[in-house]
């Protein structure tokens, strides 16, 4: 389930377009190898990429986390952060199947509570994006800020889902 446009909107992409333009680049270089028959390259980091996103505090969710007192679940900012790196890569919006899941999650900090009428804007920072040399998964960091203070560190892989082109299976 999509949580954009309901729980959360993206109020600005820093990098929209250059992300598109490494994914272009990645998809040219892939072919390339394919072309050459080389060997997978080595894996390259590319970011940082940014959103500011703008939480809605009328969302359902809070109702029940907490009542009077509504923080955003952990799950929810998870959730955020996998959408925010797949409309990077492929550009899905909440009409569309996204050709990714959430693969692993190696490591989340949760340094504060986020609550959308206290911190209503967040920002998520990517700040190490690993995209795998043959497309199927994806190793992020992200920071989720609010007025400049972290209150989520995390670390996490998307792969591509099942049944798209080149997917390896993969268990969760």
């Amino acid at each position: 389930m999509k949580l954009k446009d309901s729980l959360y909107s993206i109020a600005h992409c820093e990098s929209c377009e250059q992300a598109r333009a490494e994914q272009a680049r990645l998809q040219l270089a892939e072919r390339e190898q394919v072309r050459r028959r080389q060997s997978v390259a080595a894996e390259e980091p590319a970011g940082p990429l940014s959103y500011e996103i703008r939480l809605n505090p009328s969302h359902p969710i809070y109702q029940a986390h907490f009542p009077g007192e509504p923080i955003t679940p952990g799950v929810c900012i998870i959730q955020i952060a996998k959408e925010l790196l797949e409309h990077s890569f492929c550009g899905c919006s909440h009409l569309q199947q996204c050709c990714y899941e959430l693969q692993t999650v190696k490591n989340v900090k949760y340094l504060s509570p986020i609550s959308p009428i206290d911190t209503p804007i967040i920002t998520y920072t990517f700040q190490k994006i690993i995209p795998a040399a043959d497309g199927n998964t994806i190793k992020a960091l992200a920071l989720v800020e609010a007025n400049g203070v972290p209150m989520t560190k995390l670390s996490f892989t998307l792969a591509k889902k099942k049944g798209e082109k080149g997917v390896k299976e993969f268990t969760i």
